[in-house]
């Protein structure tokens, strides 16, 4: 049988091993805490990128839209101006003197 000093050290050793314990318990918790902020932040981070992603693709897709008006805008001038080039060099040069020679005769 152990003697009663015996078992106050007992004792003492298994109270002491139970505040090591909970001082372990306790930096833990304070690591989870601190993290299960971070964890927050980052969160907050990746909802706040999330909306700014979301708003970018939607203006990149009024972008390609803006663009295929104007590729479009910009081919049918480019057939206008193919017309009207075309039109110019169908046109026929007249000659001075045939424009004033009515002119100088009835003078």
């Amino acid at each position: 049988m152990k003697s009663k000093s015996d078992l106050e050290k007992l004792l003492e050793e298994a109270n002491n091993q139970i505040l090591e314990l909970n001082e372990k318990q306790n930096k833990e918790l304070h690591i989870m805490s601190s993290l299960r902020e971070e964890l927050l932040e980052y969160e907050k981070e990746a909802n706040k990128l999330n909306g700014e992603l979301a708003r970018d693709r939607s203006e990149l897709e009024l972008a390609k839209e803006e663009s295929s008006k104007l590729r479009s805008k910009l081919e049918s001038n480019s057939k206008e101006i193919e017309e009207l080039l075309n039109e110019i060099n169908c046109l026929e040069a007249v000659s001075y003197t045939h424009l004033t020679l009515p002119t100088i005769c009835s003078v």
